[in-house]
């Protein structure tokens, strides 16, 4: 039982790395260098959004802004790498969400995923080129 957990959390740490290696290849970056990441995740609950934010920001001068859908609504977590100043909590609720959290990381949730866009678009405009 417990060398399948194991197995188990292995596989999932893979499937996360191969994920985030995914999503930055798409990164979008901003005019102060950053690379914003932005994505609605079907299959991904609160502890998979945790685990691919970590996986997203252990990469230089990265934005996670993450969703999730819910009964209602979506979960929401916005994480940045640890050189950079933008405030995730603040920006969370900007954007519309509701919830809270650290400068680098924050989680809450947003009536529908249309706050990933307000974040996204707060947080300026795309580099030149």
């Amino acid at each position: 039982q417990a060398e399948l957990r194991q197995r188990l959390q292995a596989l999932q740490g893979q499937m996360a790395d191969m994920q985030a290696e995914a999503l930055l290849i798409k990164a979008r970056p901003l005019e102060d260098g950053a690379r914003l990441v932005t994505s609605y995740e079907q299959a991904l609950d609160a502890e998979g959004l945790r685990t691919l934010a970590a996986r997203l920001t252990r990469q230089p001068r990265v934005i996670a802004l993450l969703a999730a859908p819910r009964e209602q609504g979506c979960l929401l977590l916005f994480a940045r790498s640890q050189e950079l100043t933008h405030d995730m909590a603040a920006l969370l609720r900007q954007a519309g969400g509701r919830g809270g959290g650290k400068p680098d990381f924050a989680q809450g949730s947003g009536a529908d995923a249309g706050v990933l866009d307000r974040a996204a678009n707060a947080l300026g405009r795309p580099a030149a080129g």
